[in-house]
Protein backbone atom coordinates (compact mmCIF):
# COMPACT_ATOMS: atom_id res chain seq x y z
CA UNK A 1 0.00 0.00 0.00
CA UNK A 2 1.31 3.40 -0.92
CA UNK A 3 0.16 5.03 2.31
CA UNK A 4 2.22 2.53 4.29
CA UNK A 5 5.46 3.59 2.66
CA UNK A 6 4.65 7.26 3.16
CA UNK A 7 3.78 6.84 6.82
CA UNK A 8 6.60 4.45 7.73
CA UNK A 9 9.46 6.19 5.94
CA UNK A 10 10.43 8.12 9.07
CA UNK A 11 11.53 4.84 10.70
CA UNK A 12 14.20 4.08 8.13
CA UNK A 13 16.95 6.22 9.68
CA UNK A 14 17.21 3.95 12.70
CA UNK A 15 20.06 4.46 15.15
CA UNK A 16 22.03 1.64 16.82
CA UNK A 17 20.54 0.60 20.13
CA UNK A 18 22.04 -0.28 23.48
CA UNK A 19 20.61 -2.95 25.74
CA UNK A 20 19.59 -1.99 29.23
CA UNK A 21 19.62 -4.65 31.93
CA UNK A 22 16.51 -5.16 34.05
CA UNK A 23 18.08 -3.99 37.30
CA UNK A 24 19.06 -0.56 36.00
CA UNK A 25 15.54 0.89 36.14
CA UNK A 26 12.76 -0.42 38.40
CA UNK A 27 9.67 -1.38 36.40
CA UNK A 28 7.02 1.31 36.27
CA UNK A 29 3.31 0.55 36.42
CA UNK A 30 1.73 -0.19 33.05
CA UNK A 31 0.06 2.83 31.49
CA UNK A 32 -3.25 2.79 29.67
CA UNK A 33 -1.52 3.36 26.35
CA UNK A 34 0.95 0.55 26.98
CA UNK A 35 -1.78 -1.92 27.82
CA UNK A 36 -3.90 -1.11 24.78
CA UNK A 37 -0.86 -1.16 22.48
CA UNK A 38 0.23 -4.53 23.86
CA UNK A 39 -3.22 -5.92 23.11
CA UNK A 40 -2.99 -4.57 19.55
CA UNK A 41 0.49 -6.11 19.26
CA UNK A 42 -0.91 -9.52 20.16
CA UNK A 43 1.13 -9.94 23.32
CA UNK A 44 0.28 -13.47 24.55
CA UNK A 45 -2.01 -13.65 27.57
CA UNK A 46 0.65 -15.32 29.74
CA UNK A 47 3.13 -12.51 28.98
CA UNK A 48 0.51 -9.85 29.60
CA UNK A 49 -0.38 -11.50 32.89
CA UNK A 50 3.28 -11.54 33.93
CA UNK A 51 3.69 -7.83 33.20
CA UNK A 52 0.51 -6.83 35.01
CA UNK A 53 1.28 -8.99 38.05
CA UNK A 54 4.82 -7.63 38.27
CA UNK A 55 4.08 -3.97 37.56
CA UNK A 56 0.41 -3.23 38.14
CA UNK A 57 -1.28 -0.34 36.31
CA UNK A 58 -1.34 3.41 36.82
CA UNK A 59 -4.93 4.16 35.71
CA UNK A 60 -8.41 3.48 37.04
CA UNK A 61 -9.77 0.16 35.81
CA UNK A 62 -13.45 1.05 36.18
CA UNK A 63 -16.44 -0.88 34.75
CA UNK A 64 -16.83 1.60 31.88
CA UNK A 65 -13.23 1.06 30.77
CA UNK A 66 -13.61 -2.72 30.91
CA UNK A 67 -16.86 -2.50 28.96
CA UNK A 68 -15.08 -0.49 26.26
CA UNK A 69 -12.49 -3.25 26.00
CA UNK A 70 -15.17 -5.94 25.93
CA UNK A 71 -16.96 -4.17 23.08
CA UNK A 72 -13.85 -4.45 20.93
CA UNK A 73 -14.30 -8.21 20.77
CA UNK A 74 -11.25 -8.95 22.91
CA UNK A 75 -11.29 -12.63 23.90
CA UNK A 76 -12.45 -13.64 27.35
CA UNK A 77 -9.07 -15.03 28.43
CA UNK A 78 -7.39 -11.69 27.80
CA UNK A 79 -10.27 -9.82 29.46
CA UNK A 80 -9.87 -11.98 32.56
CA UNK A 81 -6.14 -11.17 32.73
CA UNK A 82 -6.81 -7.43 32.46
CA UNK A 83 -9.61 -7.50 35.06
CA UNK A 84 -7.21 -8.89 37.66
CA UNK A 85 -4.66 -6.09 37.20
CA UNK A 86 -3.61 -4.24 40.37
CA UNK A 87 -4.11 -0.49 40.34
CA UNK A 88 -0.87 0.85 41.83
CA UNK A 89 -1.78 4.52 41.55
CA UNK A 90 -4.21 6.49 39.45
CA UNK A 91 -3.83 9.82 41.23
CA UNK A 92 -1.54 11.37 38.62
CA UNK A 93 -2.57 9.38 35.60
CA UNK A 94 -4.73 11.17 33.08
CA UNK A 95 -6.86 9.53 30.43
CA UNK A 96 -4.74 9.02 27.32
CA UNK A 97 -5.99 11.10 24.40
CA UNK A 98 -5.30 8.21 22.04
CA UNK A 99 -7.37 5.67 24.01
CA UNK A 100 -10.62 5.96 22.02
CA UNK A 101 -8.69 5.46 18.80
CA UNK A 102 -6.73 2.54 20.27
CA UNK A 103 -10.00 0.87 21.31
CA UNK A 104 -11.21 1.32 17.72
CA UNK A 105 -8.03 -0.24 16.31
CA UNK A 106 -8.45 -3.29 18.61
CA UNK A 107 -12.02 -3.63 17.37
CA UNK A 108 -10.98 -3.32 13.73
CA UNK A 109 -8.27 -5.92 14.24
CA UNK A 110 -10.70 -8.35 15.86
CA UNK A 111 -13.14 -7.76 12.98
CA UNK A 112 -10.29 -8.51 10.51
CA UNK A 113 -10.43 -4.99 9.07
CA UNK A 114 -6.67 -5.04 8.86
CA UNK A 115 -6.11 -2.31 6.29
CA UNK A 116 -8.15 0.16 8.30
CA UNK A 117 -6.50 -0.88 11.57
CA UNK A 118 -3.04 -0.48 10.05
CA UNK A 119 -3.86 2.95 8.61
CA UNK A 120 -5.17 4.23 11.94
CA UNK A 121 -2.30 2.71 13.95
CA UNK A 122 0.35 4.09 11.58
CA UNK A 123 -1.32 7.48 11.81
CA UNK A 124 -1.06 7.48 15.61
CA UNK A 125 2.59 6.38 15.43
CA UNK A 126 3.29 9.26 13.08
CA UNK A 127 1.58 11.71 15.44
CA UNK A 128 3.79 10.61 18.35
CA UNK A 129 7.11 9.38 16.99
CA UNK A 130 8.58 9.12 20.50
CA UNK A 131 6.02 6.63 21.82
CA UNK A 132 7.70 3.19 21.96
CA UNK A 133 4.35 1.58 22.74
CA UNK A 134 2.73 2.80 19.53
CA UNK A 135 5.75 1.94 17.41
CA UNK A 136 6.04 -1.51 18.97
CA UNK A 137 2.33 -2.11 18.33
CA UNK A 138 2.73 -1.08 14.70
CA UNK A 139 5.80 -3.26 14.13
CA UNK A 140 4.14 -6.26 15.77
CA UNK A 141 0.98 -5.66 13.75
CA UNK A 142 3.05 -5.70 10.55
CA UNK A 143 4.65 -8.98 11.68
CA UNK A 144 1.23 -10.51 12.18
CA UNK A 145 0.28 -9.40 8.67
CA UNK A 146 3.47 -11.08 7.41
CA UNK A 147 4.92 -7.78 6.22
CA UNK A 148 8.34 -8.69 7.57
CA UNK A 149 10.40 -6.24 5.52
CA UNK A 150 8.13 -3.37 6.56
CA UNK A 151 8.21 -4.46 10.20
CA UNK A 152 11.99 -4.49 10.59
CA UNK A 153 12.69 -0.70 10.51
CA UNK A 154 9.67 -0.04 12.72
CA UNK A 155 10.75 -2.58 15.32
CA UNK A 156 14.32 -1.34 15.20
CA UNK A 157 12.97 2.06 16.17
CA UNK A 158 10.90 0.49 18.97
CA UNK A 159 14.07 -1.18 20.28
CA UNK A 160 15.98 2.10 20.07
CA UNK A 161 13.30 3.93 22.05
CA UNK A 162 12.84 1.19 24.66
CA UNK A 163 15.91 -1.07 24.68
CA UNK A 164 14.84 -2.60 27.98
CA UNK A 165 11.60 -3.94 26.45
CA UNK A 166 12.28 -7.61 25.74
CA UNK A 167 9.19 -8.12 23.59
CA UNK A 168 10.40 -5.59 21.02
CA UNK A 169 13.65 -7.53 20.65
CA UNK A 170 11.63 -10.74 20.26
CA UNK A 171 9.42 -9.31 17.53
CA UNK A 172 12.43 -7.89 15.70
CA UNK A 173 14.16 -11.27 15.94
CA UNK A 174 11.08 -12.92 14.44
CA UNK A 175 10.96 -10.48 11.53
CA UNK A 176 14.61 -11.16 10.75
CA UNK A 177 13.94 -14.91 11.01
CA UNK A 178 11.09 -14.70 8.52
CA UNK A 179 13.29 -12.68 6.17
CA UNK A 180 15.92 -15.45 6.54
CA UNK A 181 18.52 -13.12 8.04
CA UNK A 182 19.75 -15.36 10.86
CA UNK A 183 22.58 -13.42 12.51
CA UNK A 184 20.59 -10.33 13.59
CA UNK A 185 17.70 -12.67 14.47
CA UNK A 186 19.99 -14.50 16.89
CA UNK A 187 21.38 -11.24 18.24
CA UNK A 188 17.94 -9.80 19.00
CA UNK A 189 16.67 -13.01 20.59
CA UNK A 190 19.76 -13.11 22.81
CA UNK A 191 19.09 -9.50 23.79
CA UNK A 192 15.57 -10.51 24.82
CA UNK A 193 16.96 -13.41 26.85
CA UNK A 194 19.40 -11.09 28.62
CA UNK A 195 16.39 -9.07 29.76
CA UNK A 196 14.02 -11.95 30.55
CA UNK A 197 15.91 -15.19 31.08
CA UNK A 198 12.79 -17.10 32.10
CA UNK A 199 10.63 -16.00 29.18
CA UNK A 200 9.60 -18.99 27.04
CA UNK A 201 9.04 -16.67 24.09
CA UNK A 202 12.64 -15.47 24.18
CA UNK A 203 13.85 -19.09 24.01
CA UNK A 204 11.31 -19.80 21.25
CA UNK A 205 12.48 -16.88 19.12
CA UNK A 206 16.12 -17.79 19.66
CA UNK A 207 15.30 -21.34 18.59
CA UNK A 208 13.62 -20.05 15.43
CA UNK A 209 16.61 -17.82 14.70
CA UNK A 210 18.89 -20.86 14.88
CA UNK A 211 16.48 -22.69 12.56
CA UNK A 212 16.97 -19.93 10.00
CA UNK A 213 20.69 -20.75 10.19
CA UNK A 214 19.90 -24.49 10.02
CA UNK A 215 21.70 -24.89 13.32
CA UNK A 216 19.37 -27.65 14.46
CA UNK A 217 21.20 -28.57 17.65
CA UNK A 218 20.97 -25.08 19.14
CA UNK A 219 17.46 -24.63 17.75
CA UNK A 220 16.17 -27.78 19.45
CA UNK A 221 17.93 -26.86 22.70
CA UNK A 222 16.26 -23.45 22.87
CA UNK A 223 12.85 -24.77 21.87
CA UNK A 224 13.05 -27.43 24.57
CA UNK A 225 14.03 -24.72 27.09
CA UNK A 226 10.83 -22.90 26.12
CA UNK A 227 8.83 -26.06 26.82
CA UNK A 228 10.45 -26.47 30.24
CA UNK A 229 9.13 -23.02 31.12
CA UNK A 230 5.73 -23.55 29.46
CA UNK A 231 5.00 -27.26 28.95
CA UNK A 232 1.69 -26.62 27.16
CA UNK A 233 3.16 -24.23 24.58
CA UNK A 234 1.53 -25.69 21.49
CA UNK A 235 3.32 -23.64 18.85
CA UNK A 236 6.73 -24.67 20.23
CA UNK A 237 5.87 -28.33 19.70
CA UNK A 238 5.05 -27.24 16.16
CA UNK A 239 8.43 -25.50 15.90
CA UNK A 240 10.19 -28.68 17.02
CA UNK A 241 8.20 -30.59 14.42
CA UNK A 242 9.29 -28.05 11.80
CA UNK A 243 12.91 -28.58 12.85
CA UNK A 244 12.55 -32.30 12.14
CA UNK A 245 10.68 -31.69 8.89
CA UNK A 246 13.46 -29.38 7.67
CA UNK A 247 15.81 -32.34 8.10
CA UNK A 248 13.52 -34.63 6.12
CA UNK A 249 12.29 -36.44 9.26
CA UNK A 250 8.57 -35.99 8.66
CA UNK A 251 7.49 -39.26 10.26
CA UNK A 252 9.23 -38.17 13.47
CA UNK A 253 7.63 -34.73 13.18
CA UNK A 254 4.06 -36.03 13.09
CA UNK A 255 3.75 -37.02 16.81
CA UNK A 256 4.93 -33.52 17.74
CA UNK A 257 2.29 -31.94 15.51
CA UNK A 258 -0.36 -34.17 17.08
CA UNK A 259 0.78 -33.15 20.55
CA UNK A 260 0.75 -29.49 19.54
CA UNK A 261 -2.81 -29.81 18.24
CA UNK A 262 -3.91 -31.52 21.44
CA UNK A 263 -2.94 -28.32 23.26
CA UNK A 264 -4.30 -25.95 20.60
CA UNK A 265 -6.78 -27.46 18.12
CA UNK A 266 -7.63 -24.04 16.67
CA UNK A 267 -4.24 -23.06 15.27
CA UNK A 268 -4.39 -23.26 11.47
CA UNK A 269 -0.59 -23.06 11.25
CA UNK A 270 -0.23 -26.34 13.13
CA UNK A 271 -2.69 -28.15 10.86
CA UNK A 272 -0.88 -26.64 7.85
CA UNK A 273 2.51 -27.89 9.06
CA UNK A 274 1.05 -31.29 9.86
CA UNK A 275 -0.45 -31.43 6.35
CA UNK A 276 2.98 -30.86 4.83
CA UNK A 277 4.55 -33.62 6.90
CA UNK A 278 1.68 -36.07 6.23
CA UNK A 279 2.02 -35.43 2.49
CA UNK A 280 5.79 -35.91 2.55
CA UNK A 281 5.25 -39.13 4.49
CA UNK A 282 2.80 -40.22 1.73
CA UNK A 283 -0.13 -40.31 4.15
CA UNK A 284 -2.44 -38.50 1.76
CA UNK A 285 -5.78 -39.02 3.53
CA UNK A 286 -4.33 -37.59 6.72
CA UNK A 287 -2.75 -34.71 4.76
CA UNK A 288 -6.10 -33.86 3.19
CA UNK A 289 -7.82 -33.95 6.59
CA UNK A 290 -5.18 -31.67 8.10
CA UNK A 291 -5.36 -29.15 5.25
CA UNK A 292 -9.17 -29.12 5.39
CA UNK A 293 -9.02 -28.31 9.09
CA UNK A 294 -6.47 -25.58 8.39
CA UNK A 295 -8.70 -24.17 5.65
CA UNK A 296 -11.73 -24.07 7.96
CA UNK A 297 -9.69 -22.08 10.49
CA UNK A 298 -7.96 -19.76 7.99
CA UNK A 299 -10.11 -19.61 4.84
CA UNK A 300 -8.25 -16.58 3.50
CA UNK A 301 -4.84 -18.29 3.50
CA UNK A 302 -4.19 -19.17 -0.13
CA UNK A 303 -1.19 -21.36 0.74
CA UNK A 304 -3.49 -23.79 2.53
CA UNK A 305 -5.87 -23.94 -0.43
CA UNK A 306 -2.95 -24.40 -2.83
CA UNK A 307 -1.55 -27.32 -0.83
CA UNK A 308 -4.96 -28.92 -0.38
CA UNK A 309 -5.58 -28.79 -4.13
CA UNK A 310 -2.10 -30.19 -4.81
CA UNK A 311 -2.67 -33.13 -2.46
CA UNK A 312 -6.06 -33.83 -4.11
CA UNK A 313 -4.24 -33.88 -7.44
CA UNK A 314 -1.43 -36.12 -6.18
CA UNK A 315 -4.06 -38.49 -4.76
CA UNK A 316 -5.88 -38.77 -8.09
CA UNK A 317 -8.89 -36.84 -6.80
CA UNK A 318 -8.90 -34.53 -9.79
CA UNK A 319 -12.50 -33.27 -9.56
CA UNK A 320 -11.86 -32.09 -6.02
CA UNK A 321 -8.54 -30.58 -7.09
CA UNK A 322 -10.24 -28.62 -9.88
CA UNK A 323 -12.90 -27.34 -7.48
CA UNK A 324 -10.26 -26.26 -4.95
CA UNK A 325 -8.10 -24.42 -7.49
CA UNK A 326 -11.11 -22.73 -9.08
CA UNK A 327 -12.27 -21.56 -5.67
CA UNK A 328 -8.76 -20.27 -4.92
CA UNK A 329 -8.57 -18.32 -8.17
CA UNK A 330 -12.06 -16.94 -7.56
CA UNK A 331 -10.76 -15.43 -4.33
CA UNK A 332 -7.33 -14.40 -5.61
CA UNK A 333 -6.97 -14.35 -9.42
CA UNK A 334 -3.32 -13.32 -9.06
CA UNK A 335 -2.35 -16.60 -7.36
CA UNK A 336 -0.90 -17.82 -10.65
CA UNK A 337 0.72 -21.00 -9.31
CA UNK A 338 -2.76 -22.47 -8.93
CA UNK A 339 -3.21 -22.35 -12.72
CA UNK A 340 -0.37 -24.84 -13.23
CA UNK A 341 -2.01 -27.38 -10.93
CA UNK A 342 -5.49 -26.59 -12.26
CA UNK A 343 -4.31 -27.17 -15.83
CA UNK A 344 -2.72 -30.48 -14.84
CA UNK A 345 -5.90 -31.65 -13.08
CA UNK A 346 -8.12 -30.66 -16.02
CA UNK A 347 -5.84 -32.53 -18.40
CA UNK A 348 -6.04 -35.68 -16.23
CA UNK A 349 -9.85 -35.43 -16.48
CA UNK A 350 -9.66 -35.28 -20.27
CA UNK A 351 -10.70 -31.63 -20.40
CA UNK A 352 -7.80 -30.82 -22.71
CA UNK A 353 -9.06 -27.56 -24.21
CA UNK A 354 -9.81 -26.09 -20.78
CA UNK A 355 -6.40 -27.21 -19.54
CA UNK A 356 -4.70 -25.50 -22.48
CA UNK A 357 -6.63 -22.27 -21.89
CA UNK A 358 -5.66 -22.22 -18.21
CA UNK A 359 -2.01 -22.89 -19.06
CA UNK A 360 -2.07 -20.10 -21.67
CA UNK A 361 -3.40 -17.68 -19.05
CA UNK A 362 -0.63 -18.77 -16.70
CA UNK A 363 2.00 -18.12 -19.38
CA UNK A 364 0.49 -14.74 -20.24
CA UNK A 365 0.58 -13.60 -16.63
CA UNK A 366 4.12 -14.84 -16.13
CA UNK A 367 5.28 -13.00 -19.25
CA UNK A 368 3.57 -9.77 -18.23
CA UNK A 369 4.63 -10.00 -14.58
CA UNK A 370 1.00 -9.58 -13.48
CA UNK A 371 1.00 -12.55 -11.07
Amino acid sequence: MQFRHAILCFFLATLPCWVQTPDQVPPKPVSERQLLCWIIAGLPAFNLQHELEMRGIDFALDPAWLENLKQTGTDTKLLSVVQKARVISDTDARADEFSPRLFRIIKEENEKKFSSAELHLAGLAKMDKTSPELIFALGSFLNRQEDWAEAIPVLREAVRLAPEFAYAHEQLSFAYYRMEIPEPAIEEAKAALSLRANDPDAHKFLGLAYLAKRDFGNADRELNEALKLKPDYAVVYGNLALSLSMRGQDLAALPLYRRALAFDPKDARLFYGAGISYARAHQMDEAIAAYKQAKSLAPDDMRIRQNLGAVYCDSGRYEEAVAEFEDLLGIDPDWNMARVCLSRSLKRLGRVDEAAAVKAEYDRREASGSN
